[in-house]
């Protein structure tokens, strides 16, 4: 009886020391892997703060680009069309150069375009504008009826569109491939204006939010 309470005795002592062994080595493990970060930390520190550092600069001077960008369009360059053809009247970015012919000899009554910078060639197949606006002397449905092929093919989707300004007049905002010959695509305003028809357009999508946000809520014309 005495030798069994002695091996019983025996067998916790030896668990007691292997779990004591085990707890030591675990806190051992874990004090090396904590110094070593700790010393990871303070031989790196100057790196890591210079790289958060960098990162915050960056994103800073991101913004600030951004907002420096929208800053330089204003305050906003204006042009108001012919009487007789509806007093048109637009607003649009200081950074956009203008090319307006109102003679007639273009393809419509009024052809304008307009980019920031400078004016790409406007009888280029490859040229990309900000924003063109035209007044065709077709009248509203006949210019429309030229879409309703892409339209049916889904190439160009179509939806009813009235301006902010002339809320009563209401016309067609036309999305996808817009362009004859030109694979740019974007966004085109079909608008009824009398006998004519008011076509307003940006190509692609880099434009687009001065689009939406500046020259549609701007513009304006007398039906």
């Amino acid at each position: 009886m005495e030798d069994l309470k002695n091996n019983q005795s025996g067998s916790g002592a030896v668990i007691g020391l292997v779990i004591f062994i085990f707890l030591f080595l675990a806190a051992s493990g874990f004090g090396v892997w904590a110094f070593m970060g700790q010393q990871h930390y303070k031989n790196n520190v100057d790196s890591i703060v210079s790289k958060n550092v960098d990162s915050a600069v960056t994103a800073q001077q991101g913004k600030d680009s951004l907002a420096l960008a929208q800053a330089l369009k204003y305050p906003l360059q204006s042009y108001s069309g012919p009487s007789q053809y509806g007093s048109l009247k637009l607003l649009f970015p200081k950074t956009y150069s203008a090319y307006i012919d109102e003679s007639g000899s273009g393809g419509g009554l009024i052809d304008g375009y307009f980019h920031p910078n400078f004016v790409p060639t406007i009888n280029g197949s490859s040229s990309v504008f900000a924003l063109k606006i035209q007044i065709s002397n077709q009248t509203y449905s006949t210019y429309l009826q030229g879409f309703q092929g892409q339209i049916k093919s889904g190439k160009i989707s179509a939806s009813a569109y009235s301006l902010t300004k002339v809320p009563n007049v209401v016309g067609t905002e036309l999305k996808g491939s817009v362009f004859q010959g030109n694979s740019a695509g974007g966004t085109m305003i079909l608008l009824p204006e009398r006998s004519s028809t008011i076509i307003i357009s940006t190509m692609g999508n880099d434009y687009l939010d001065d689009f939406n946000n500046i020259i549609l809520p701007n513009l304006s014309f007398s039906p």
